[in-house]
């Protein structure tokens, strides 16, 4: 989710697709960390960021079968 809401404040269109039902992986499972942080707080925030970007379609609930093509990267020299 951060990946795509880095890409997404860069100007792509980015498409998330998730197998569960809902976002969230394994933090879901998590409920206090070492420095006493709360992943879930954080989570709730990191959702609620991806769900509401206008340049973000988050599928839950699929899968991906196949893909094909490639990207093209130009690298300065």
């Amino acid at each position: 989710m951060s990946a795509a809401l880095n890409l997404a404040e860069q100007g792509y269109d980015v498409t998330l697709v998730e197998r569960e039902w809902e976002l969230g992986g394994l933090v879901k499972r998590l409920h206090s960390t070492g420095d006493g942080a709360d992943p879930q707080a954080f989570l709730r925030d990191l959702i609620g960021r991806v769900k509401s970007h206008p340049r973000i379609e988050a599928l839950t609930g699929h899968e991906i079968v196949k893909t094909s093509g490639f990207v093209a990267i130009s690298r300065p020299r």
